[in-house]
């Protein structure tokens, strides 16, 4: 018997680091198009990731150039018919690997490792979908080598995580962001202190974020798993999945909605079983693990995926020739259909990969006759949530020796990618797409749900809403011109009930119901109101009298640069516009000495002369700033 490739079978913590592993001309087998190159060299490039949002999709591997070994990433805005010229993320002459790659919309961030005197976590963005990239941006710190970063992006919340050792022991750490990335917290420890915690994995949807990894307790390996619902600003309790009598490895993470779930190895009476354990409120309280594969093989390597309410695991099961395998749950977790076999029963089939969006799922992985080269990407497409599967069809070309190992899948509403290696001449990062039915089944066993949008004073925007969705599917949020907002506003962000943020323009969320989705403006014209800070009991000095009751404030109505609206007389501009050197009235005995934006003097203050824009958050439309006294001289 074959041992699983990847896996100790002793009872100590993994000391791993995993290798993270142009037009179509025709039609393939199962519909998925003919492949096409991304890049090509006789120089190896390998470890190849994928992320999709709507038609836009981003890939980065790792490319080497016989000097140095660099980040390189391309871009497709066609759903991966077509794609640009590579560009390189990392740094030259230092070299770099284990990419990973998110997008929400339109921002996309990578991470990789990088390998200085100690290896250390790096990570850059792109807010165009991957048409230009910022500099990197280091995470970790220089102390102790940092491996293995995993990205995850919703909206504008972001999380990196990653294992790094104190010289003892492996410790997991993230770092988050709730900007998209354009600045990053600093780095928490999450996993405990003592013992070793690696093979860390990450989820996000919305502001909840998933983070798992497996931890040794002092005899064995033990996955573990810590929600926070606040985008990264606190986490709950740390929670044991697997069980403390058996070693647990390998720990896959999905999350939709409040759903989510887990998946891991788990070394069960002398045999690899995959057990998975689910969640109906994003990770809070989990319910008890089960075993999803057979307890008389061993199998290896599962992969999750999570949509809506249907869940699918794959991983493949280690006999004479190795089998693909998946099973299924509509309902979260609470129950499982059967198991079912994807691949060939006469050949290898190692490594699957799985991605699930609304109705839709697909599963691929590396079949080959003999389990070595040559090694051929497989596909398999389901169009009822993983419910019930097609044929497996053959994705890579017949001469395509595919890197076994390195293939990945990503998916959005409209479209399924593969990217994989190849080792023909020239050597090659490929890619084959595979478009989706759009989300109009009538599958009664599908739900749908009702988006509906509207503006802050409650008006229903009836160019955009209400939108069908499909439950379980990804849907992209209108932009920052979408047809509902004012004469001249921009959209800044969409808000719904009972939720302190937004969703930015063009961010990506997971239909769970129906919602109402209020539109956050950023106006042209901005009402700076100026209060006199004195209490309505205290009297106050106006046009040299001593008046109570007076009014406190008045008003000042300021332009945005770059904002006006034709039509629209024209207001004096925020940008330059001088704070005034009086308020409505002043107490007895006073003079102003500046405005701030608290009335106890501890906000941002702005002296008599200069003008509000920098007191006047960019999404503000209406800010008040306070009077500031000071006792005149006798």
């Amino acid at each position: 018997m074959r041992a699983p490739r990847g896996l100790s079978f002793t009872v100590v913590a993994l000391m791993m680091v995993s290798l993270v592993m142009c037009v179509p001309s025709a039609l393939a087998a199962g519909g998925w198009n003919t492949p096409v190159t991304i890049t090509a060299t006789d120089v190896a490039d390998y470890g190849p990731e994928i992320a999709i949002s709507g038609s836009t999709a981003v890939a980065v591997w790792v490319g080497t150039d016989g000097l140095d070994t660099r980040i390189r990433s391309a871009r497709s805005t066609d759903g991966g018919a077509t794609w640009s010229a590579p560009v390189n993320l990392s740094y030259a002459y230092i070299n770099a690997y284990t990419p990973k790659v998110a997008i929400s919309g339109s921002t996309v961030i990578a991470t990789w490792t990088l390998n200085t005197p100690r290896i250390s976590v790096q990570t850059a963005r792109s807010i165009d979908g991957g048409e230009h990239w910022g500099t990197p941006v280091s995470l970790s710190w220089n102390g102790s080598s940092a491996n293995n970063p995993q990205v995850a992006i919703s909206g504008s919340t972001a999380l990196i995580t990653w294992w790094q050792s104190d010289g003892q022991n492996a410790r997991v750490y993230c770092t988050s962001s709730t900007t998209g990335g354009a600045s990053w917290s600093m780095p928490i420890q999450l996993s405990g202190s003592g013992q070793d915690a690696q093979d860390q994995q990450v989820a996000i949807d919305g502001n909840t974020i998933l983070v798992g990894w497996a931890r040794s307790n002092g005899s064995r390996s033990v996955v573990q798993a810590v929600t926070s619902a606040d985008g990264g600003e606190h986490w709950g309790a740390v929670v044991n999945l697997s069980s403390a009598f058996n070693n647990a490895y390998l720990p896959q993470l999905a999350l939709s909605g409040s759903t989510a779930a887990a998946a891991w190895d788990e070394l069960s009476g002398g045999k690899y079983i995959v057990r998975s354990a689910t969640s109906t409120n994003s990770g809070v309280l989990w319910n008890p693990a089960v075993d999803l594969s057979s307890s008389t093989q061993d199998s290896v390597r599962p992969q999750v995926a999570v949509s809506g309410n249907n869940v699918a695991v794959t991983w493949y099961q280690i006999r004479t020739y190795d089998v693909v395998q998946v099973v299924h749950s509509g309902n979260g977790g609470a129950s499982w259909d059967p198991v079912v076999e994807l691949s060939d029963s006469t050949e290898y089939g190692d490594d699957p990969q799985v991605a699930l969006s609304g109705g839709n799922a697909v599963v691929t992985w590396w079949q080959s006759t003999q389990g070595a080269a040559p090694f051929r990407v497989f596909g398999v497409h389901s169009t009822d949530g993983g419910r019930s599967w097609g044929s497996a069809n053959a994705i890579s070309d017949l001469g395509d020796d595919t890197d076994s190992a390195a293939q990945k899948v990503a998916m959005s509403s409209s479209v399924a990618i593969v990217v994989w290696k190849s080792h023909n001449s020239p050597r090659a990062i490929r890619a084959a797409n595979l478009a989706l039915a759009s989300d109009t089944s009538t599958d009664p066993t599908l739900a749908h749900s009702q988006f509906s949008y509207r503006l802050p004073d409650g008006q229903e925007c009836t160019s955009l809403s209400p939108q069908t969705v499909l439950n379980g599917a990804q849907v992209q949020l209108p932009p920052a011109d979408a047809d509902c907002r004012t004469p001249g506003a921009v959209i800044t962000g969409w808000r719904i009930p009972g939720q302190s943020w937004a969703f930015g323009p063009l961010g990506v969320v997971t239909a769970v119901d129906s919602q109402v989705f209020t539109a956050e403006l950023r106006e042209p014209i901005v009402r700076v109101v100026l209060d006199s800070n004195i209490a309505a009991s205290d009297a106050c000095v106006m046009s040299g009298q001593s008046v109570l009751g007076a009014s406190r404030e008045t008003s000042l109505y300021l332009q945005r640069a770059g904002m006006s609206v034709p039509g629209r007389p024209a207001q004096p501009e925020l940008s330059n516009f001088p704070a005034p050197a009086a308020a409505a009235c002043a107490p007895a005995g006073y003079r102003l000495a500046s405005w701030n934006t608290r009335g106890d003097g501890s906000g941002i203050a702005v002296k008599v002369g200069e003008p509000f824009a920098a007191a006047v958050a960019d999404s503000a439309n209406v800010m008040r700033m306070y009077a500031m006294w000071q006792r005149s001289a006798q």
